[in-house]
Parts: C-alpha cells; sequence; structure tokens
C-alpha cells in the first residue's frame, strides 16, 4: 500500500506495515521524462520538472493536466497579493470548491519553493495548515484564512 500520509492510518495497522522511503528523482531526469514521452517543449519539461518535488508522477500529472496553468497563475497571483487575496481564500473554501484545496495549496508550496529563504514562513504556514485539514475535522474556511494571511 502507498500513502501520501502514514501517520493517519491507525497504529494498528500502522505497526503491519513496513515504511519505505523513495528517493526523489533528478529534476533533469524528469524533463527528460516529459520532453521524450509527454513531447513537452524543454522550457515546460524544465519549469514542470522544477515543480514536481522530485516526483515523476506529480509531473506527469502536472504535464497532462488542462488545469495546471491556470493553478500556477492564482498561486503566482497568491503568493504576490498575500493578505490582500482574501477573495481566493474564500473562493476555495467555499463547499463546492472544497477539492481544490490541496492542489491549490500544493501549487503555492512548489511556487513558494523557488525562492525558500523569502517564503520560509509562507511554507511553514501552509504546511502545518495543510497537517490540520488532513488530520482533524476542521472549518477548512478558518484554517485556510488562519494559515494563508501571511502579509500584514
Amino acid at each position: 500500500m502507498v500513502l501520501e500520509n502514514p501517520d493517519s492510518l491507525l497504529p494498528t495497522l500502522q505497526s503491519r506495515f513496513q515504511k519505505i522511503y523513495f528517493g526523489r528523482a533528478a529534476s533533469a531526469d524528469i524533463k527528460n521524462h516529459l520532453m521524450k514521452n509527454l513531447k513537452l517543449g524543454e522550457k515546460d519539461a524544465a519549469r514542470i520538472a522544477s515543480l514536481s518535488f522530485g516526483r515523476i508522477g506529480r509531473a506527469i500529472s502536472i504535464g497532462t493536466s488542462d488545469q495546471w496553468k491556470s493553478r500556477s497563475y492564482e498561486a503566482k497571483h497568491f503568493l504576490t497579493e498575500g493578505s490582500n487575496s482574501g477573495a481566493i481564500i474564500k473562493e476555495i473554501a467555499d463547499t463546492d470548491n472544497r477539492h481544490k484545496i490541496k492542489p491549490f495549496l500544493t501549487e503555492v508550496i512548489s511556487q513558494a519553493r523557488i525562492n525558500p529563504e523569502k517564503n520560509y514562513l509562507i511554507l511553514k504556514s501552509i504546511m502545518k495548515r495543510m497537517t490540520y485539514l488532513g488530520d482533524f475535522n476542521v472549518n477548512k474556511r478558518l484554517q485556510l484564512e488562519a494559515g494563508l494571511i501571511w502579509k500584514t
């Protein structure tokens, strides 16, 4: 069984599984794979490889997604606007759009990690809120607002 968050399993199940950690693939290898198998241009393949966290599955998912460019634009806009982007938070936290929370936050993280020194506090806050959103029955809008309004 492959899990993104093994800590979400009950302790009795955790004790029966063995953890195997897979290393990250090199960006150059991912870029070459995308160019060869998805027929992407070098510029797009390099950009997607840099946003894939070294995960080939994520890179393929991004490369085949029609929504990636719009999500990427929203994430860049969010990072530049900070607390002025409350409309984005309200839209994503809306009951009908809850399925967009994790992809949006993942994209914000991938954009923010391009300059980790500058975006350290943003990354820390988002990671903390993603843990809360995944592990607890919480008000998603309040968690997003608390975690994502980082500029004052």
